[in-house]
């Protein structure tokens, strides 16, 4: 158990990390520093943590315009939910959010970026009681917003 929480604690320091190199706009380190990440988390079978990093790791890329590779790392994190029992987890919902936002900035066909977000939306819901959720609440007022704007 202090492995564990040690190798936890490790992880966590890493995309501490990641985020300042982000904010740094040290984006190729970040990205390297995020596959190592992905596969500490992995070996020691820490699943939320490493979609909680593909899906940093897919921000990286958006952010750099490689949207193919951004879209394949969310759909690593949703791959991995379920794989893993991990359907109802705040990093699922957002790898949802994520790919939705992506594939809409990349104009595909909108009721494809609707069926992501209410997705997000619906894990989201499962896993929070709190109605005033923010994260929720911004996932419901994006969709609101793309269903009166495209009239979906």
């Amino acid at each position: 158990m202090e492995t564990t929480n040690r190798i936890s604690e490790e992880i966590d320091t890493r995309i501490s990390l990641i985020n300042d190199l982000v904010v740094k706009r040290e984006h190729d380190r970040a990205i390297s520093e995020c596959s190592i990440v992905i596969e500490q988390a992995r070996y020691n079978n820490m699943y939320e943590k490493e979609m909680a990093a593909h899906n940093l790791l897919g921000t990286l890329y958006r952010g750099k315009g490689d949207y193919q590779e951004a879209l394949n790392q969310f759909e690593s994190a949703i791959v991995i939910a379920k794989e893993h029992g991990l359907e109802k987890s705040e990093e699922n919902a957002a790898a949802y959010f994520n790919a939705g936002i992506l594939l809409y900035n990349a104009n595909p066909p909108l009721p494809q970026v609707v069926t992501l977000l209410e997705k997000a939306i619906s894990i989201r819901s499962s896993i929070t009681d709190d109605e005033n959720d923010a994260t929720l609440s911004d996932y419901k007022s994006i969709l609101e917003t793309f269903r009166r704007v495209y009239n979906l």
